[in-house]
């Protein structure tokens, strides 16, 4: 019996599990759409902002070394 669910299961393959919001008449509204934009949205803000920043390092390394000075050691 074991073995047949597993099979069946196998077959059908396992659903992700649903994000959805369900009202009072029945009706659902799914919450995964909305949360892909927002993910996505965020994604790929931070590697265009980290794009921008290494490539302004890339372009002048001396930019990142002088964030790390300190006041004392950049008049020595």
């Amino acid at each position: 019996m074991l073995h047949a669910l597993r099979r069946r299961r196998r077959l059908q393959g396992v659903s992700p599990p649903l994000a959805y919001c369900l009202y009072e008449d029945g009706s659902t509204h799914n919450l995964a759409t909305g949360a892909q934009f927002v993910f996505w949205v965020c994604f790929v803000s931070s590697v265009l902002l980290l794009g921008a920043g290494l490539w302004q390092v890339a372009r002048n390394p001396g930019t990142l070394v002088r964030q790390f000075l300190t006041e004392d050691s950049s008049t020595s």
